[in-house]
């Protein structure tokens, strides 16, 4: 079992005892959420907010399903480029 820290383990705890909430299919209401298909306002911000780190010469790490919804969503040179970039630092 991993080692968590207490007030991790409470809220954990916590977690647990609470009623499933409907729109969320959990009882934490902090779960993570991501839509099935990414909108495509989703998609513009998230190009944007990777063309930002690099142009201030970070090398993004987004998720791989991120990197095939914007490949998918025609993003492809920004796509190749973060994947050679990140092979490249792997």
């Amino acid at each position: 079992m991993i080692a968590l820290h207490p007030d991790a383990r409470r809220r954990l705890e916590a977690s647990r005892r609470l009623p499933v909430l409907d729109h969320l299919g959990a009882s934490d209401p902090w779960t993570p959420w991501r839509p099935e298909q990414p909108s495509a306002a989703f998609l513009d911000g998230t190009a944007a907010g990777l063309r930002h780190l690099l142009a201030l010469g970070l090398t993004p790490m987004p998720l791989a399903s991120d990197l095939r919804a914007l490949w998918k969503h025609g993003e492809r040179e920004l796509t190749e480029h973060i994947h050679n970039q990140t092979k490249a630092a792997a």
